[in-house]
């Protein structure tokens, strides 16, 4: 593609498997990746028929995003197949379980933070390292996905997990204001390639993330929670 391939954390279900669907459907390539094993997904993306007429390769990895060194590996594995890169989708995230914080064990806590926070970071300092070093005529985008609590409002049952996406658009904020104007006191640093970063806000959807440790009447209410 014209502007460079597509890498997507978390993708082998859910919204991120979507994602890689409709941009193979519009002829992009596409490296997905999971902490699981996504061959089967990979395999599935790949016999799908194109409704509109792309035909968009996948590559697939596996990727723990709360490891900077798995996903420095990440960003070399796309390299290798993308060449250039210009959409990276950091996606993957988890909500550990609906239990007061009170009931959680420290590693959950701290496992949640690592993918949903750390995990940003890492993939997103991966991404920047690639995309500055890019052709001149090439823009990276980075998506960071946000989610329930990214406005401040509570989330009772998903402390940490509002917490960590709360955390995101700060983040965003301060690195558009680093590509755009650079650190004050320090002179900006010029690069070969172009990128920006966004935030990406999903909505509600229904996947195994909203739903785990879920009950049928909480269903009935759980837009009001995370969206």
């Amino acid at each position: 593609m014209p502007d460079g391939g597509v890498v997507i954390t978390g993708s082998a279900g859910g919204v991120g498997y979507a994602y890689a669907a409709e941009f193979m459907d519009r002829g992009y390539d596409v490296v997905i990746c999971d902490i699981k094993d996504c061959s089967a997904a990979a395999a599935a993306l790949a016999s799908r028929s194109h409704p509109n007429g792309g035909r968009g390769k996948v590559y697939h990895v596996r990727c723990d995003v709360s490891d900077s060194a798995s996903c420095e590996r990440l960003g070399q594995f796309a390299v290798s197949k993308l060449g250039n890169i210009g959409y990276w989708i950091n996606n993957a995230g988890i909500n550990g379980g609906r239990r007061a914080l009170s009931e959680l064990s420290m590693e959950q806590v701290e496992t949640v933070v690592k993918v949903n926070l750390l995990g940003i970071f890492y993939c997103t300092k991966v991404a920047m390292d690639i995309m500055s070093n890019q052709e001149w005529d090439y823009t990276g985008h980075i998506f960071n996905t946000v989610g329930s609590g990214v406005k401040g409002g509570g989330t009772p049952g998903y402390a940490t997990y509002g917490a960590t996406k709360r955390g995101l658009p700060q983040l965003t904020a301060s690195l558009v204001e680093e590509i755009d104007k650079g650190v004050q006191g320090y002179p900006k640093k010029k690069t070969k390639g172009k990128l920006q970063v966004h935030s990406l806000s999903p909505g509600m959807v229904f996947t195994k993330l909203l739903l785990d440790d879920s009950t049928p009447g909480k269903r009935n209410i759980e837009t009001h929670y995370l969206c």
